[in-house]
């Protein structure tokens, strides 16, 4: 995070692991759980984002 000068509440984290997710809720990010390769497609589009 300081590496890249990211902010976690600006910062979206994509894992098909629940237990990365966690660890990464933790630490302030926002998450996603991908679990299959087209729904990434679907969550932009109710975001806003594509």
């Amino acid at each position: 995070m300081k590496e890249n000068n990211l902010d976690p509440a600006e910062t979206l984290f994509i894992d098909d692991s629940p237990q990365h997710l966690e660890t990464a809720k933790k630490l302030g990010l926002q998450t996603y759980l991908m679990t299959a390769p087209d729904n990434i497609r679907e969550y932009f589009k109710i975001n806003g984002l594509l």
